[in-house]
């Protein structure tokens, strides 16, 4: 019989083939025995007592001991190779006052390596307990020192707190001459003063050089050299070299 014009095929419906069940069933099993087989190695890793911890060194300190980086680090010995939060180790060392960066290091099978970098001390100050304390170009306060390692004094308003915190706000002007202080000024400069209006450098003498501002320093240190080079000063005199175009000489009365 010819169909009627029209009329719509039926869609030709076919059973899936019983081998591509098979495959597909065999296919899934096979999966989760390689979950589960994965699953075992890495827990047999993480458990090994050939990837644990049984070593751990401090590499770079010279102000701080590798007894005191290795305490604040705090890693267990047996603690995991893997398992290690080697970032939150670094945090914890970069709190001693003088370290600056740390990094931690796995050197396998089982010994960790803590490296560190110090701060470079700019300065000294006097703190509260009228102590000698040397500080960093951000006035982080590094520790108490006998002497005053060859750097300028900071007068400023207000003592140093706590080893580990930093100067008053009021020290910025002081910290920019200290870490900016050429090599032939830095062992020769007594004091930084920066109280109130005054931001001064100290030679002995003692001879004052008036900065006003850390602004133009490099000219104003080219101008203090020029002036030492060629001018006999005397105690007490006070030398401004806020403008290094226009320097200017107060003498002071003297003996």
């Amino acid at each position: 019989m010819t169909p009627k014009h029209g009329s719509k095929k039926q869609p030709v419906r076919t059973r899936p083939s019983r081998l591509g069940a098979l495959f597909a069933s065999s296919s899934g099993k096979y999966a989760i025995a390689s979950s589960v087989l994965a699953t075992f190695i890495i827990v047999g890793v993480l458990a090994s007592p050939i990837l644990r911890v049984d070593s751990v060194k401090a590499v770079g300190g010279t102000r701080t001991t590798a007894a005191e980086i290795l305490e604040a680090a705090h890693v267990g010995l047996g603690s995991s190779m893997v398992l290690l939060d080697t970032g939150a180790i670094a945090a914890r060392v970069e709190e001693l006052p003088w370290i600056e960066r740390a990094s931690v290091e796995r050197q396998w099978p089982t010994t960790l390596a803590i490296v560190v970098s110090e701060r470079k001390p700019v300065a000294t100050t006097v703190n509260k307990q009228g102590k000698v304390v040397a500080v960093d170009a951000s006035g982080r306060i590094l520790g108490a020192t006998q002497s005053r390692l060859g750097l300028p004094g900071l007068a400023i308003l207000g003592k140093a707190g706590q080893v580990g915190s930093k100067l008053p706000a009021s020290a910025a002007p002081c910290l920019s001459v200290a870490s900016s202080l050429p090599s032939a000024f830095s062992t020769q400069v007594q004091a930084i003063v920066c109280i109130r209006a005054h931001l001064q450098l100290v030679f002995p003498g003692p001879v004052a050089f008036e900065l006003s501002l850390p602004t133009d320093l490099r000219k104003k240190y080219v101008a203090i050299a020029s002036m030492i080079s060629k001018v006999t000063f005397h105690s007490y005199d006070t030398v401004d070299v806020s403008n290094p175009a226009n320097v200017t000489i107060t003498p002071q009365p003297h003996a």
